[in-house]
């Protein structure tokens, strides 16, 4: 598979997998905490962690970062707007859920 169809296949895994947990937590009466975090956590790393790691990828590709000044910059204004994220997630959750959906 080529470069950009491996991404877009990840993508159409990943999306189809989230939209299976959705329709099955409808179906969740009650699950044991630990046991909801611990699968939350997994599925984080095999899935979440894979699909940001792609986010180097698609800057190096498309802004064509060579030199340590451009990732600096980069990485500074991708951290910035993770804050961001994180800041109005906590301001206003329900809001941020609305605004993400």
């Amino acid at each position: 598979m080529q470069y950009l169809q491996k991404i877009q296949f990840h993508s159409i895994i990943f999306s189809l997998l989230a939209f299976i947990a959705i329709v099955f937590s409808w179906q969740v009466v009650a699950i044991n905490q630990p046991i909801l975090l611990l699968t939350l956590v997994i599925l984080i790393i095999v899935l979440g962690v894979p699909h940001g790691a792609l986010d180097t990828l698609f800057a190096k590709q498309y802004w064509q970062l060579r030199s340590a000044q451009n990732w600096i910059i980069f990485l500074s204004g991708y951290s910035f707007l993770a804050a961001l994220v994180v800041g109005f997630w906590l301001w206003q959750p329900v809001l941020f859920f609305i605004g993400f959906i």
